[in-house]
């Protein structure tokens, strides 16, 4: 977590159970929902939400302070393959963007539970900007583009001979 006070980490074994440890705590929270592996956890910027992702295609959005949870998960008639590779929460906890292992990236509005998939090239890697209002991503042929998350619109910033692991925003 950004406060450094917790961790969150997905076991890989039989159960596909997620862990929260406070670090005053002795014990974890177990968070328990995916039906097959978990692929990635994120926390928003103010610690109180944990989005975690799974081989299962779906998206759970944690609240850590009310204890309770909500899930997204995509069917595609065309697409067997429609595990989630990573999901990103915006540092205001309004939304969420997902890439899909079939190279697909949705953004989903959080309050307004509107989901927009796109077909894309395939992404490894995404950041927020501090406001939530862009979303930088690295994809796997060295693209980088940013997405406006209002619009759904992209721009390609840069094309690198090799693929993209990870983008970050800095703010100043």
């Amino acid at each position: 977590s950004s406060d450094g006070n917790k961790i969150a980490l997905a076991e890989f074994s039989c159960e596909p159970n997620i862990y929260i440890w406070e670090l005053d705590k002795k014990t974890p929270t177990m968070l328990s929902g995916h039906l097959k592996f978990p692929t990635s956890l994120s926390f928003n910027s103010n610690n109180s939400r944990l989005v975690s992702t799974a081989e299962d295609g779906r998206v759970y959005v944690w609240n850590l302070e009310e204890n309770n949870h909500f899930f997204f998960e995509r069917h595609s008639e065309k697409s067997n393959y429609d595990w989630v590779k990573f999901a990103v929460v915006s540092p205001n906890a309004r939304s969420v963007v997902i890439a899909y292992a079939d190279n697909h990236i949705c953004f989903w509005d959080l309050q307004s539970d509107e989901k927009n998939i796109f077909k894309c090239d395939e992404i490894n890697c995404a950041s927020f900007n501090s406001d939530g209002t862009l979303v930088a991503t690295g994809g796997e042929h060295g693209d980088v583009r940013i997405w406006n998350v209002a619009t759904h619109t992209n721009t390609l910033l840069g094309q690198h001979d090799h693929r993209v692991k990870s983008v970050v925003f800095n703010d100043n």
